[in-house]
Formats: structure tokens, C-alpha cells, sequence
């Protein structure tokens, strides 16, 4: 009796373990036909995305193109930042460059304004010098005159003198 207990107890444990197994079949069976239907749903939507995607692909393309253009026109306006930086330091460098000269024009106005004044200053001892150099030129034309007549006087003097040797060389001659 207990061998038709343990037998009837294995056939039961034999019959649950084999219904949970048909179970298990089952359910899995359900849960791959599932699968399967979700799998051709997603590949359905898959191609129908695919058209889509191409279409976007499409239309975005141009906006590739765009951006591409805009690349370069970003790139560009950097050159001209850094051109325009350069030459606001050049511009720079040149206004500093006036400002000195102008400084050193202001100090040779202030040299030349002084030198103005000397001349001021200077102007009646040259005009007392200019009176007294045409004075002194009246007594030089003056002295020149006279000495222009003791020459004419010399010249005179020295005419008769070699007249006179003439006479005597005539008389040396006589015995």
C-alpha cells in the first residue's frame, strides 16, 4: 500500500510537473506570437519611418548647406573682427603718434614765440648797428675819396719825379 501511495504521489507530481510544463509551452507559445506580432508592427512602422526619415533626410538638406554657409560666413566676420582689431590698434598707435606731434609743434611754437621776442629785443641795436654802419660807411667812402686823392697826388709826384731823373740822367751824361 505504501508503494501505491508513493506511485500514486509520483504519478501526481509526474502529471503536475508535466501540466506545468504544457503550461510553461503554452505560455510561451502566446508570449512568441506576441513577439512576433509586435515585431511586424515595428517593422512596418519601420518602413513607413524609413519614407519618412528620407523625406526629412531631404528637406533637411538644404539647412546642411545652410549651415554650412553660415560656417563660413561666421568665419569670415571673425577675419574682419580681428582686421578691425588690428587696425583700431593701428589707428591707435597713429593718434598717439599725433598727439606727440602735436606736443612737439606746441613746444616749437613756444621756441619760436621766444625767439620772436629776442628779435624784438634785438631790433634797435641792429638798427643803432645799421646807423653806425652807414656812418661808418660815409667816413670809409669819405677816407676812400681822400686816399683816391693822395693816390692821384702820389701818382703826380712820382710822374714828375721820373721826369725830373729823366733831366738829370740827361745831365749825368754831360762831361
Amino acid at each position: 500500500m505504501r508503494a501505491i501511495w508513493i506511485n500514486g504521489l509520483l504519478w501526481a507530481i509526474g502529471l503536475l510537473g508535466a501540466g506545468s510544463f504544457a503550461y510553461s509551452l503554452t505560455q510561451q507559445s502566446n508570449l512568441q506570437t506576441r513577439m512576433n506580432q509586435t515585431m511586424v508592427e515595428i517593422g512596418t512602422s519601420v518602413l513607413a519611418t524609413s519614407g519618412l526619415v528620407q523625406e526629412t533626410g531631404d528637406a533637411l538638406a538644404p539647412l546642411g548647406e545652410l549651415t554650412q554657409t553660415l560656417q563660413h560666413m561666421q568665419a569670415s566676420q571673425s577675419r574682419t573682427v580681428t582686421h578691425l582689431k588690428a587696425m583700431n590698434g593701428r589707428l591707435e598707435a597713429i593718434g598717439q603718434t599725433e598727439q606727440q606731434i602735436i606736443r612737439d609743434l606746441d613746444r616749437l611754437n613756444a621756441a619760436t614765440d621766444q625767439v620772436r621776442q629776442h628779435l624784438t629785443q634785438m631790433a634797435p641795436v641792429t638798427a643803432g648797428l645799421r646807423d653806425a654802419t652807414g656812418a661808418s660807411a660815409g667816413q670809409a667812402r669819405q677816407e676812400a675819396g681822400s686816399v683816391a686823392a693822395m693816390d692821384q697826388m702820389t701818382q703826380q709826384t712820382v710822374d714828375g719825379l721820373h721826369q725830373l731823373n729823366q733831366r738829370f740822367a740827361l745831365l749825368r751824361a754831360l762831361p
